[in-house]
């Protein structure tokens, strides 16, 4: 038996030492290296990729035939009680009386024919004094002449009173007699000064021309005229608006026979107007200390300015009584 010397010892334990520690390290990094490239378990494979399910799962069959009886229920059975199963349509119990009665549509045409069999004679006294029977352009121009007569009167011209008053019907039989639009023409004077005469004129249906306006000047020339007044029924054309100022030498009133169907005078909230004389409007100015185109102004062209004939420079005074304007006067002059 051979005997090492201890520092054949020492080497010996040093080389078994490093010995087991590089062993211990390739152990250590091949359990590492094992650990990282180890697949995944089955199970989590089969969680991952989860087939689907089968076609008898996914696929529901339809319910059983129990299921099938317990909606749709059927009819009743025999043992029903024979009425339950036996009801009579609903026709059948409809009263008799109610299968005598017309359909809805019928009644309507049967009481629209029996209002055109209606004689005229057998509607109220009351509502067969309302209906006209006759043509629009008559009831038109009595209803313009009666307006345009009581303008005149409002002027303070000559104007019988049975002009006035003529009822429709007295109007249609007069004018049925001879109609002829020159029949509507009126000559009057004024009551304050009867050489101031006036006359009112109807123009035929058709637009005014200029030949219109020489026919109607040829009619009234020798009538010694100071005013016009003419009603039309149609437009004017604007030469023909001219030759007015050209060929008369006095004022010509132009109305439109729709403007003269309702007199706008007898409004409830028209205020009440007063013309001023001479003495009366220089009182007023010098009262005041003014002129007059420093008063309020109304236009020529005013309806109430126009119905009155009122002419520039005039001062008019006016009247106001009413429940939200109170009683007050205002003047005003026309411009």
């Amino acid at each position: 038996m051979s005997h090492s010397s201890p520092s054949q010892q020492s080497f010996t334990t040093i080389e078994s030492a490093e010995s087991a520690t590089a062993a211990t390290s390739i152990e250590t990094a091949e359990s590492t290296t094992a650990a990282r490239d180890v697949s995944p378990p089955a199970a989590v494979s089969a969680a991952r990729d989860v087939s689907p399910p089968p076609a008898a799962a996914r696929d529901v069959s339809p319910p059983s035939a129990a299921a099938s009886a317990a909606r749709d229920v059927s009819p009743p059975s025999a043992a029903a009680p024979a009425a339950a199963r036996d009801v009579p349509p609903p026709p059948a119990v409809v009263p008799a009386a109610a299968l005598d009665v017309p359909p809805p549509a019928v009644v309507p045409m049967a009481a629209e024919m029996e209002v055109d069999d209606v004689d005229v004679h057998e509607v109220p006294e009351c509502i067969a004094s309302m209906i006209d029977r006759g043509s629009v352009e008559s009831h038109r121009l009595f209803l313009a002449r009666r307006t345009a007569m009581e303008m005149l009167r409002d002027r303070g011209y000559s104007v019988p009173e049975a002009e006035i008053a003529r009822t429709l019907p007295e109007f249609r039989a007069w004018w049925a007699e001879k109609p002829g639009i020159e029949r509507l023409a009126f000559t009057t004077t004024l009551v304050s000064d009867p050489s101031k005469k006036v006359q009112l004129v109807f123009c035929p249906p058709e637009p005014v021309k200029i030949a219109t306006i020489r026919e109607i000047y040829l009619q009234t020339k020798e009538e010694n005229l100071s005013r016009l007044v003419l009603i039309l029924q149609s437009k004017i054309l604007s030469r023909a608006r001219e030759a007015i100022k050209e060929i008369f030498k006095f004022k010509v009133d132009i109305f439109q026979a729709t403007d003269l169907l309702v007199n706008i005078t007898k409004h409830v909230l028209k205020p009440k107007h007063e013309v001023l004389s001479a003495d009366q409007k220089a009182k007023l100015l010098k009262e005041y200390n003014v002129e007059d185109s420093q008063l309020p102004r109304m236009l020529e062209t005013d309806a109430v300015a126009r119905y009155y004939g009122f002419d520039k420079g005039t001062v008019v005074k006016v009247i106001y009584d009413g429940e939200l304007t109170g009683k007050r006067v205002a003047y005003r002059c026309v411009f």
